[in-house]
């Protein structure tokens, strides 16, 4: 599968190649890291992410399903409004976009769809999520690419994935023998099963009309089983389900800025930074100035460790030099015979210190008092 990768793909490692019904290109769609699963014979083989898609480059839809939002720019319709067929297209990643599914479909309230990015962000359950507030809001774990046509008047940009125009080659490789025993021993079933409500799991046509009011943005469910694509309209929120999605709702209208609510400029920084973290988190290659931020923020708090060690070192070598002065006044002490070092130093200068008891000689004491009484006759002679 990696030979049908265009040579314009810089790197062919978490990239999936499935086609859309309808659509004679194959998509080659790069995801995250760690963000998609392993494909079916791998998963049959109890292989990892790392061996099946960095290290073997598998290609094929994953096992399980995952979510693909893509959106058509104007080069990729014609004058109709229908997808141009025969060309190929440039495929990049996009930021989050507010989109939710269409009025009429919803996500299986007891199935199994991961939960929006808001509830992700603040720890909702997929109860709270889908079966309480019935979000139509598109999974947290959603991939956003734009699709633009290469006609002739656009060309591939550095990082842009290329379609692949041999969708057969992709069909056959994907229904080989090792594959489909691989999806009949695991079970996998269509995508949309336990995600879209009954009834709405059936795929849409991805060559309708679209007008100038539409979204040109779908969803792609692609596992090993298949793809089914559904159109998606723009996320519109009121007061009442901004609350529900954010303990404050102000942060949650101004996370969507001006695509539903005009401007975002109404509300604080700090609400804006608090509802769009989760997407900042997923795609942080689309917020440089927040990436500058957090680098300025890093390189202050290595600073600050840095003088932390420092005052660090300073302080054990005082306490080093400190331990090295008391050693060296034991020695000493040692060395002058266990004479205290207080008692030593409280004898007169000039008089000679018993070693035993450290009291001053007899003899010097006697040649003290004879001094002193001289002293007084002078004295007493001089006032006469």
């Amino acid at each position: 599968m990696a030979a049908i990768l265009s040579p314009h793909a810089p790197n062919s490692g978490n990239v999936i190649t499935f086609c859309i019904p309808g659509l004679d290109q194959a998509l080659n769609v790069k995801f995250p890291d760690y963000r998609l699963a392993v494909c079916a014979k791998c998963k049959k083989n109890y292989k990892t992410r790392e061996l099946c898609r960095v290290r073997n480059c598998h290609s094929e839809p994953p096992w399980t399903t995952c979510f693909i939002c893509v959106t058509l720019d104007a080069s990729c319709t014609d004058e109709e409004g229908r997808i141009k067929q025969g060309v190929q297209f440039g495929i990049k990643l996009a930021p989050w976009q507010p989109y939710c599914l269409k009025e009429g479909t919803h996500w299986e309230s007891k199935g199994k769809t991961p939960v929006c990015a808001v509830c992700k962000k603040t720890n909702r359950t997929r109860n709270f999520c889908r079966e309480r507030h019935m979000h139509r809001h598109l999974p947290w774990c959603t991939v956003y690419v734009t699709l633009t046509a290469l006609d002739g008047t656009n060309t591939a940009e550095n990082g842009m994935y290329v379609t692949t125009s041999t969708p057969a080659s992709v069909v056959e490789m994907s229904a080989n023998a090792s594959t489909q025993a691989a999806v009949a021993a695991l079970n996998i079933r269509s995508p949309s099963e336990g995600f879209l409500q009954p009834g709405n799991e059936h795929t849409d046509d991805i060559n309708v009309c679209l007008g100038e009011d539409s979204s040109r943005t779908f969803l792609c469910m692609v596992n090993s089983a298949g793809c089914v694509i559904k159109w998606l309209d723009y996320e519109v929120l009121d007061e009442s389900n901004m609350q529900v999605m954010s303990p404050n709702g102000t942060a949650a209208a101004a996370a969507f800025g001006s695509v539903a609510f005009g401007s975002a400029a109404a509300f604080g920084s700090a609400d804006v930074a608090a509802a769009a973290a989760p997407w900042m988190q997923m795609y942080p290659q689309f917020y440089p100035q927040q990436q500058a931020t957090d680098t300025e923020n890093m390189a202050n708090q290595q600073q600050q460790w840095m003088a932390y060690q420092q005052w660090m070192m300073m302080m054990q070598a005082q306490a080093a030099q400190y331990q090295q002065q008391q050693a060296q006044a034991q020695e000493q002490q040692t060395v002058d015979g266990g004479v205290p070092t207080e008692t030593a130093s409280t004898a007169p200068e000039g008089e000679e210190v018993s070693g035993d008891t450290g009291v001053p000689d007899g003899n010097v004491a006697e040649e003290r008092e004879t001094k002193r009484l001289k002293t007084e006759e002078e004295v007493e002679e001089t006032t006469v």
